[in-house]
């Protein structure tokens, strides 16, 4: 499908979606691509990055907690599905001499979106076009995408609730600064309606990427899955920007509180999973893989 956006914003539901129904947009979705349970391959991406409000007295996850799973992705042991995970650094901030699994294609470094805006406007559109590029030989195969990265939880957080108009608190933040920290968030003003002036003030780069990702592999017909932080808020930019997309879109995994609750029942999203994984549990991708060949055995929930 071509995507074009509306004039007007994607519009703002309230109900939501029952187990069934996500059974069988996933069911109806595979059907239409011609996918069956022996041809059902995954081809998945790992995003890293840093954001720039990691390591401030704000953030839960320092810069290190990126750094080991780069490391660990890089020596085979992040995963334990038996599918090969394509795994990039985005944003990681710091330099690598030599990693076998891990590319790296260093976008550039993040900022604090308490101090201005996380992203350079020139490098966010290059991430944008980096994401594309990377899907465009995938044509038809289901997309796997997720991330890692210090400060992306926060970061998803303060984009959503911006281009959402949400109202509740950040809670992704330490227990005794969250209160600053709501109040500081508070003062920040975006006068442009565009998606992308919110990515441009809370970043990360791995979103800007992921957004690309999303948008050329809808267009070319994969239907995507996304889980993490920063794939959420990619997607979240996404159906802003053209509501349409939303079938082509399976959240694996989304919290269903705060912000993200809010966000949720706007857009009547389900979720496979209740709740997000930590990365030490390696995600949910082979157990999203299992789930889909139940589905495609099973037929249409009824």
């Amino acid at each position: 499908m071509k995507l074009e956006a509306p004039f007007d914003h994607a519009p703002q539901l309230t109900t939501f979606a029952h187990a069934p129904l996500l059974w069988n947009q996933i069911y109806q979705q595979l059907r239409l691509r011609n996918i069956t349970a022996e041809s059902l391959v995954f081809q998945s991406f790992m995003l890293f990055g840093d954001q720039g409000i990691a390591n401030s007295e704000y953030s839960l996850k320092p810069k290190n907690y990126t750094l080991d799973l780069v490391l660990k992705a890089d020596s085979g042991q992040l995963f334990t599905t038996n599918q090969e995970v394509y795994c990039f650094d985005i944003s990681v901030d710091r330099y690598f001499e030599s990693l076998d699994l891990v590319e790296t294609i260093k976008i550039g470094r993040a900022q604090n979106f308490l101090l201005g805006n996380a992203l350079e406007p020139h490098r966010l559109l290059a991430a944008i076009d980096k994401g594309k590029e990377l899907v465009s030989p995938l044509h038809n195969s289901p997309i796997y995408l997720t991330d890692a990265g210090a400060g992306n939880d926060l970061c998803c957080e303060a984009l959503i609730k911006s281009l959402y108009s949400c109202t509740a608190s950040l809670a992704h933040v330490v227990a005794a600064n969250k209160a600053t920290l709501n109040k500081n968030y508070d003062r920040i003003a975006i006068d442009d309606p565009h998606p992308f002036s919110h990515l441009e003030r809370f970043g990360g780069y791995e979103t800007a990427t992921l957004v690309g990702m999303l948008v050329a592999g809808i267009e070319q017909g994969n239907l995507m899955f996304v889980e993490g932080w920063s794939a959420i808020a990619a997607a979240a930019v996404v159906l802003k920007m053209f509501p349409q997309a939303a079938p082509h879109i399976v959240f694996v995994a989304i919290e269903q509180h705060g912000v993200l609750a809010e966000f949720v029942n706007q857009l009547a999203i389900n979720s496979i999973f209740s709740h997000m994984a930590p990365t030490e549990n390696a995600f949910y991708l082979q157990a999203t893989e299992g789930l889909l060949r139940q589905i495609l055995a099973s037929g249409s929930y009824s």
